[in-house]
């Protein structure tokens, strides 16, 4: 399979010789204080396995918080969990979820994301077409401010280190959602 012109047949081979392809290649900046932490993004065990051993921890994509606990409980507390949260500032059911959609289309039409989907619990019946309300529901988090703080401590609650947010706006566009990068600023 390749993506992005590189072939990417075999993910785990690929991702150990590029990181360590990183760790050889040249640098020629000013020296930091400290060595920059390095982490992967790891959907399936096997990738979560190398991200454990070769780096400081991991960033998930599409992962609900009962997701986050497990990965906790599997890798233990000495690994950075970087838990990805995609969110939307409105509380209209049928927009947020129509705007969810189109986010999630490619994603939904990825072999690898059905994989992964299914291994989180979700049925082939939540997969078909552009997705179930549930599985919608349950990878992007809609509504008011308070819904999506709630969302966002339910992930450090399962063990996240820290909760990134991708915020969309239900009116489309590539744009980050500037309503709710500031509603979801920490104090």
């Amino acid at each position: 399979m390749k993506r992005h012109g590189l072939n990417y047949e075999k993910p785990l081979s690929y991702m150990r010789e590029y990181l360590l392809r990183m760790r050889e290649a040249p640098y020629y900046g000013p020296r930091p204080a400290a060595e920059p932490p390095m982490i992967l993004a790891a959907l399936r065990p096997r990738m979560l396995e190398l991200a454990m051993s070769e780096t400081m921890g991991t960033i998930t994509a599409l992962m609900p918080p009962e997701a986050i606990a497990t990965m906790r409980a599997t890798i233990g507390p000495g690994k950075w969990i970087c838990a990805q949260q995609v969110v939307m500032l409105d509380t209209d059911a049928a927009r947020a979820r129509a705007a969810a959609r189109k986010f999630l289309h490619f994603y939904l039409g990825s072999p690898t994301y059905h994989t992964h989907l299914r291994a989180l619990g979700f049925a082939d019946a939540d997969l078909a077409g552009d997705g179930s309300d549930r599985l919608v529901d349950s990878l992007v988090a809609w509504g008011d401010e308070r819904r999506l703080q709630l969302c966002l401590d339910a992930h450090l609650e399962a063990g996240a280190n820290h909760v990134v947010i991708s915020p969309i706006s239900s009116a489309g566009g590539h744009r980050p959602d500037e309503r709710a990068l500031e509603a979801m600023a920490p104090q």
